[in-house]
């Protein structure tokens, strides 16, 4: 009920992304000790995942865990995962990074849910803007040649036959 867009994106091109979202968005992140937090400017930690969210689709739902901190409910809350490319260089591999987001669920009634065609929308834009940002590679994996977004500079790497991930 889900759907992605997978990229290969430098580091450049992430911060770009970034402010792009927060312009008329809002980003969370779920870090280990503090739960989830809001972060306003570009992490400068390791990070895996960013939550992408407007105000305009709806509240964000929490899920409690033992510790008492709460996470995103990324199934009923109209957020995007962000997921960050992971260039592993010492073993020649991309972690493709993804935006991904669930257009449908059911709640506790069994009753299913269809979140808004405006946050669909919203979607369809974030993954216009990595397009036009980004370079369209034609490269052969698993057999099949496949249509692949990179950041200019991590091109070479997969054309140099880097393995792809994710």
């Amino acid at each position: 009920m889900g759907k992605q867009f997978r990229f290969i994106m430098d580091e450049m091109d992430k911060k770009a992304f970034f402010e792009y979202v927060r312009y008329a968005g809002r980003i969370f992140e779920t870090k280990r000790f503090e739960g989830t937090v809001e972060i306003l400017d570009f992490p400068s930690h390791l990070w895996l995942k960013l939550y992408l969210f407007k105000d305009e689709f709806g509240r964000l739902e929490f899920k409690e865990i033992l510790d008492g901190k709460r996470y995103i409910d990324t199934t009923v809350s109209p957020v995007i995962e962000f997921r960050d490319t992971m260039l592993r260089e010492n073993v020649k591999e991309i972690q493709r990074g993804r935006l991904y987001l669930e257009m449908k669920y059911y709640d506790a009634s069994g009753v299913l849910i269809q979140k808004s065609e405006l946050f669909d929308k919203w979607y369809r834009e974030l993954v216009s803007w990595i397009k036009k940002q980004l370079q369209c590679v034609e490269v052969s994996s698993n057999g099949k040649v496949v249509k692949e977004y990179v950041s200019k500079s991590l091109v070479k790497l997969v054309e140099e036959g880097y393995h792809l991930l994710g």
